[in-house]
């Protein structure tokens, strides 16, 4: 993983926990690499539903002009 890369990953992964707070590190991580079981997380936890939920991300993610996703 490129530098780059891994600071854009550092970033949202901060923005998600200021967000949805009650998610593990893991279940963040899961954004990456599955994203429906992160999607599954935070329904679980916090009742929002898929769409909402990648709304959100868009939201999140545009906070920072290197998000070319």
């Amino acid at each position: 993983m490129s530098n780059r890369n891994a600071k854009k990953i550092k970033w949202l992964s901060e923005k998600i926990k200021r967000n949805w707070g009650e998610l593990s590190d893991e279940e963040i991580g899961f954004y990456q690499e599955k994203p429906d079981a992160f999607y599954h997380a935070v329904n679980k936890k916090y009742g929002m539903f898929k769409d909402d939920i990648e709304r959100s991300m868009q939201h999140l993610k545009s906070g920072y002009s290197f998000f070319h996703w």
